[in-house]
């Protein structure tokens, strides 16, 4: 086979390689730099090694990977007709020996761009995208859809079969959001994320875009709008318009997400049972599942302490129909559609790993009485449910002062002659130095009024705290 050509990255530790390294590169690399991401957050060493070698006159490559971390040697091997090929196939091996999706959990708290007023999509990303449960179903997932692309043959899913089709393929999803995350993953591994640069289409009249390099705010921006621009053609054509409620945004992507993890329900969903009538066919189903991604609170008050969760929110007697879809039950070989309708009480089946309550509004007072708390427990089925509180979003009423002076998307308590102009949403996140604010991809200390009260449809994000792993690092610029 030849003989092996050390490489010279075999006695460097990868404190900082993920700098260099491409995760955003195509499927067939995509292992290799989800395996450095991993390799630059503990003290281990890697070697690898190559060769070439000839069959049925044919050039082929051979790579082994070698990681010694805790005095373990870690061995994997790849073949294929280039060396990336078979580069990508030991990191294949060796990304499902380390498990290394339950590790990709960004080590730095980054923002988002906001290029076009889609705040409120950003607000649900990235509590998501800091919350250990979810990424690492995330990434297992991206995981799974490498695989399936790289070793069964299975095509990438493109925008194009999606329209030829009129329904989205098979990890379609999947790929539009594991996209968007893998750059956010990158970038918090650098530790920065600049949001300064326009995209040219969104400039107007004479002035020139800012393009500063490197462009890192307007790749991010691109998978960003990519997500909004799918669903607006699959789940709601009024995502192609600016502004939009947080809870919508989270309850369509969980549903096409639903679609395509197998235990994404179980997970990031409340379960619930009700019974219900069809109104056309009147079919009746005593145990209707319902999977709720987010759990409204009734009232200005959420006594956490005492947790009777059915005496302060509102339960699917109230909301279940927000939630239900068609009457799935088949006449003459064709689906009835009908509405359902709730004929009865709820019974809860499950509670997620990642729990999301939805505050009341919107009324005359966007600032609300809920307690902030950062930890919440309560007793299910003879078992405790401990969570710990990850991220929140935040929205409030923007403002022009008596005098013209436009406050913009930063927040302002009202001064008398203030005139409001629209809404704004952010999200605080919790990280090692307590609670940052995430503002159109700026990091900066939140506001004191909004670290003092809950603001009116804000979504409130719980995680179980056995599934936490470490708090954000704020960004440093």
């Amino acid at each position: 086979m030849g003989d092996f050509l050390p490489i010279c990255l075999s006695d460097h530790f990868y404190h900082d390689v993920i700098s260099s390294c491409s995760v955003m590169g195509d499927c067939a690399g995509c292992f290799h730099s989800l395996n450095y991401c991993v390799i630059s957050l503990i003290p281990c060493r890697l070697s690898k090694y190559r060769a070439s070698f000839k069959l049925n006159r044919s050039l082929k490559w051979f790579v082994r990977l070698v990681l010694r971390f805790d005095g373990r040697d870690f061995r994997s091997n790849g073949a294929g007709n280039t060396s990336k090929i078979a580069l990508n196939r030991a990191s294949f091996s060796l990304f499902k020996t380390l498990n290394v999706y339950n590790h990709l959990k960004p080590p730095h708290l980054i923002g988002m761009p906001n290029l076009r007023g889609h705040c409120f999509a950003t607000s649900v990303l990235i509590p998501l995208f800091n919350s250990s449960a979810f990424t690492q179903m995330l990434s297992a997932e991206g995981f799974r859809l490498c695989s399936l692309i790289n070793h069964h043959g299975i095509r990438r899913p493109t925008l194009r079969d999606v329209i030829i089709s009129q329904s989205p393929n098979s990890l379609f999803w999947t790929q539009a959001l594991y996209e968007l995350y893998r750059l956010y993953l990158k970038f918090s591994f650098k530790g920065s994320l600049i949001c300064n640069n326009i995209h040219p289409g969104l400039v107007e009249g004479f002035l020139k875009p800012s393009l500063d390099k490197p462009l890192n705010d307007l790749r991010m921006d691109h998978r960003f709008i990519l997500l909004i621009r799918h669903l607006a053609e699959f789940s709601n054509p009024e995502y192609f318009k600016p502004e939009g409620r947080e809870e919508v945004f989270l309850a369509d992507l969980f549903t096409n997400l639903c679609s395509e993890w197998n235990d994404f329900a179980e997970k990031f969903t409340t379960i619930v049972v009700v019974p219900t009538k069809c109104a056309s066919c009147n079919l009746v189903d005593l145990n209707h599942p319902v999977f709720v991604p987010y759990i409204p609170i009734l009232g200005f008050r959420l006594d956490f302490e005492s947790i009777d969760l059915t005496t302060y929110v509102y339960w699917p007697n109230h909301w279940a129909p927000y939630f239900l879809k068609g009457c799935t039950n088949r006449i003459s070989g064709n689906i009835c559609g009908g509405k359902l309708e709730v004929s009865g009480d709820f019974k809860v089946l499950s509670f997620p790993d990642v729990l999301i309550f939805r505050c009341p509004g919107p009324s005359q007072h966007y600032r609300l009485s809920i307690p902030m708390l950062d930890d919440l427990s309560f007793l299910f089925n003879e078992k405790d449910f401990i969570y710990s509180r990850i991220g929140y979003s935040c929205d409030f009423p923007c403002f022009k002062s008596s005098s013209g002076f436009d406050y913009e998307d930063i927040y302002h308590r009202p001064e008398p002659g203030d005139v409001e102009n629209g809404w704004h949403s952010t999200c605080h996140i919790h990280t090692t130095t307590g609670w940052l604010e995430q503002n159109n991809g700026s990091i900066s200390e939140c506001p004191v009024d909004l670290t003092e009260s809950y603001t009116e449809t804000s979504l409130i994000f719980y995680e179980l705290k056995n599934l936490s792993s470490f708090p954000l690092k704020p960004l440093t610029n």
